[in-house]
């Protein structure tokens, strides 16, 4: 099943028909089979009521190979050509395809349920191709549309700390050589004028510079994030087109289900005790952006103490939940990302550290409750292990481990933006405290917390190769 050349009962597919007589002629015979061209006009039972009938845009693929007991699927929007696949002599040239690779038994496999409407008339049998020259049909050249070749990507870095809305920076990476001025700018969500742009380049400045940098606000990378595009504009008489943009690898984790909203602590400790789940929470964080948006106003001060008195209550909530923490990142291992995803993501660790640092710092929690919490969300991620069924390779664990010492370097940070304040430090010094920390976290962890968190510095000492082996984590 392919494209069609034309709407109709009648339309030829669009097939490298050639390649069936190559299978053959190579010693992969094909005994029987056919070619059909999907229909490209929606039938009468697709279309919903009161709705005109219309052309049906096909772009995802599929290639099915079914044996006698297995069977492999490749879906996505590769074509089924050389650049399609990536079978080039020089891999920059083939295209950028997303697909996915499925290996099943040949029973989960039904044929029917593959089927999508067909020109029935135009099916072609492969045999024919097998036995005879069989000619692709001629397509219409389309008109190239304008392109910025010069321009190799566009990236966005986001950093999270700040608040539900980011800040970051935008990076435009030129290919070599000479390029005409261009401009950058956010593309503006719907209603609102244009933006300014984010960068002017003039033709051919700074050959040599592989990229241009600029400093973005909330406002910025929010408008990027949701639209997932820039608009670049150059030539003359000008022209422009929507660009899409890469996200930084290191802000991908950060990257919150919901812009404009993040879990508050009583929504994560009740996702971590399992009372709601991930899917009824982004709908309550759509909510309150949605509210946000429309200028609900602020806690006042009354309802920030009734939070304060609160605070014994969402403490036991927390030590109750940990548990269930510990188990969601145990689960999470099955992959890299995934793990990275649980320990730093939206629902993680670090967003539950990130509500008790804002919670210290407006007065909600007290300096001895946040500190316990900074100290316990430590041990959690110290304390994984990853000798489970789901970890299988040295490799893996290496990798693994790699996200655990981020995530515990993101907690100590956050921690010692707290002991920023002298109260706080001066609870952690607390005599019964300290041996709280020494009794709940292995050496170096005591070491980098009085480091980070008490601002000790006369404890850090260069470490031996020797002395660094026997202080790695867990």
């Amino acid at each position: 099943m392919t494209c069609a050349d034309s709407p109709g009962e009648k339309a030829r597919p669009i097939f490298p028909f050639q390649l069936a007589r190559r299978l053959y002629e190579g010693g992969f015979p094909i005994r029987e089979g056919y070619i059909a061209a999907a229909r490209l006009d929606a039938l009468r039972e697709e279309v919903p009521e009161g709705m005109a009938e219309d052309h049906r845009e096909l772009h995802a693929k599929w290639v099915l190979l079914r044996g006698p007991t297995s069977a492999v699927i490749l879906v996505g929007s590769a074509n089924f050509t050389r650049k399609g696949f990536g079978v080039v002599a020089q891999s920059e040239t083939a295209n950028i395809e997303a697909c996915v690779l499925l290996t099943l038994p040949a029973s989960a496999i039904d044929p029917e349920a593959w089927l999508c409407p067909l020109a029935v008339d135009g099916i072609v049998n492969l045999v024919d191709c097998q036995e005879t020259q069989f000619q692709e049909p001629t397509l219409e050249e389309d008109s190239k549309p304008p392109w910025p070749d010069f321009l190799a990507r566009v990236e966005v870095e986001a950093r999270w700390e700040e608040g539900p809305d980011p800040v970051g920076s935008i990076r435009a990476v030129l290919r070599p050589g000479a390029h005409p001025a261009f401009s950058i700018s956010p593309i503006p969500e719907s209603g609102e004028s244009a933006l300014s742009p984010l960068l002017n380049i003039a033709d051919n400045a700074e050959l040599n510079a592989v990229s241009h940098d600029v400093v973005a606000d909330a406002q910025v990378i929010r408008c990027v994030l949701t639209s997932r595009a820039v608009q670049v504009r150059w030539g003359e008489p000008p022209v422009s087109v929507r660009f899409p943009v890469n996200i930084d690898d290191d802000s991908k984790a950060g990257l919150p289900s919901v812009l404009g909203a993040r879990p508050d602590e009583q929504q994560l400790l009740a996702y971590f005790h399992g009372r709601i789940s991930e899917e009824d929470l982004i709908e309550l964080l759509e909510q309150r952006a949605a509210q946000f948006m429309t200028g609900v106003p602020a806690p006042t001060s009354q309802e920030a103490e009734r939070l304060r008195q609160l605070q014994s209550y969402i403490l036991r909530d927390f030590v109750e939940s940990l548990f269930g923490l510990a188990e969601t990142l145990q689960y999470s291992m099955r992959s890299a990302r995934a793990f990275e995803q649980a320990l730093i993501g939206d629902f993680s660790p670090v967003s539950l550290a990130e509500q008790v640092l804002q919670s210290f710092r407006a007065g909600r929690r007290s300096p001895t409750a946040a500190a316990f919490q900074f100290v316990e969300l430590i041990q959690v991620v110290a304390g994984l292990q990853f000798e489970g069924a789901e970890v299988q390779t040295q490799g893996e664990r290496v990798a693994l481990d790699e996200v655990r010492k981020r995530c515990i370097d993101r907690l100590f940070k956050l921690a010692g933006s707290a002991g920023d304040r002298e109260d706080f430090r001066r609870t952690c010094r607390d005599r019964d405290f300290s041996r709280y920390v020494e009794a709940s976290l292995a050496g170096p962890l005591v070491t980098q917390w009085s480091n980070i968190v008490l601002k000790d510095m006369a404890d850090v000492v260069p470490k031996s190769s020797e002395s660094q082996a026997e202080g790695s984590l867990p």
